[in-house]
């Protein structure tokens, strides 16, 4: 017998519209952008010091900007020098072709992906808690995101009775692909909640929107056919690879112990290598592919349906003109704005200033407002 089927439906107009920043991740291990060049730069991690990437990036930026223990550029800077070339079609002499300043940025991008997921913790508790309040109080609900961690996505409680995420975005995952080049493993296929979704003992079942901006540290994208997979808790790249791995087992000498084989990650449907979909921090951002284009029309229209907007841990940083553009043209007058932040000076103050009249903060880390009752009784209705 056929399961019975839903077909899941948003209402015109959402109750709250969350808006999350690194500060929101923070708190289960991922590192603020401040931290990631430092890092990258120190040599403490070993990996990323023996790596060609490594070494490679470390080499450039001293050279051009004499980083050391005292100072470390922005990675703005570094990517507004870089971006300044490449669209320039200037060289840096003869060993620094246009060519090679445009791998120096690949390889910049991967290291960046690299010490994110290093440091997220698995296991959650902020997001845990942040979506246990989701299915208390008010389903109807939004997220738009500019972090590339996959915490918030590990987290989600909600599947399957009470809620299906929606990256919208079409997966790979959802068509469950079976080519000549390879099928896609079945812990990786997903449910669309576009389409209609099987029916869980009568549940009252709710679609919510997860839209990363920047992109995700679990998307794996294919320039061929520019298409996404998701590798749900897979958020790890391989510097000497120099891209994305996944474990194949077979038997061995032993059956009760399978070797394990690591095989280059590529699309399904064309054998391409996967590539990183995030969008690096730089003065001038690249958001032009069809996906991140997509995601940013998809967020306008969310953020013009939502009676109140939660920003959490978004500090404006000056390299996101297009983000303030976006909540300046699509956040309506008559919503109400709640800011939520540990440090809240006068420079974040004037930035969200700018987006809405009536903007109410409140100092304090995440998980606690999460326990503020008073707070939470603002941004979730009765």
């Amino acid at each position: 017998m056929n399961a019975k089927h839903l077909f899941l439906k948003y209402k015109p107009e959402r109750d709250v519209v969350f808006f999350f920043g690194a500060g929101a991740s923070y708190a289960d291990g991922a590192p603020l952008q401040q931290d990631l060049l430092p890092y990258i730069l120190s040599g403490q991690d070993k990996t990323i010091a023996e790596s060609g990437l490594g070494a490679e990036v470390v080499e450039f930026v001293r050279e051009y900007f004499g980083a050391g223990e005292l100072y470390y550029p922005s990675l703005e800077s570094v990517f507004g020098f870089i971006d300044y070339l490449i669209s320039h079609r200037e060289s840096l002499g003869k060993d620094l072709s246009v060519a090679k300043i445009q791998g120096v940025r690949e390889s910049l991008v991967k290291l960046i992906h690299y010490t994110i997921a290093r440091h997220c913790k698995s296991g959650t508790s902020v997001y845990g808690k942040f979506w246990n309040n989701v299915r208390l109080s008010s389903r109807n609900v939004g997220v738009v995101t500019t972090n590339y961690d996959s915490l918030l996505d590990e987290a989600f409680s909600l599947f399957p009775d009470a809620g299906y995420i929606d990256y919208c975005l079409h997966l790979m995952n959802y068509d469950q692909y079976e080519t000549y080049h390879r099928e896609i493993d079945p812990f990786n296929w997903w449910i669309n909640p576009r389409e209609p979704v099987p029916e869980w003992g009568g549940s009252v079942v709710s679609p919510i929107k997860i839209i990363k901006l920047h992109g995700s540290l679990d998307w794996k994208y294919c320039g061929c056919c520019a298409q996404v997979l998701l590798t749900p808790w897979n958020s790890e790249i391989d510097l000497d690879r120099r891209g994305f791995i996944r474990y194949e087992y077979y038997e061995g000498p032993d059956p009760h112990s399978p070797d394990i084989q690591p095989v280059e990650f590529t699309c399904p449907i064309d054998g391409v290598r996967f590539d990183t979909l995030i969008v690096p921090p730089s003065h001038v951002k690249e958001i032009t592919n069809p996906v991140i284009s997509s995601l940013r029309s998809e967020a306008a229209r969310e953020l013009r349906c939502a009676n109140t907007v939660v920003f959490v841990g978004y500090s404006f940083p000056d390299a996101d003109v297009h983000i303030r553009l976006l909540l300046k043209k699509n956040i309506k007058p008559s919503a109400k704005v709640i800011v939520i932040d540990p440090v809240i000076d006068d420079r974040k103050r004037l930035g969200y200033s700018t987006i809405n009249d009536d903007v109410e903060f409140y100092e304090e880390a995440f998980s606690d407002a999460l326990e503020n009752e008073v707070l939470l009784a603002k941004i979730f209705p009765a």
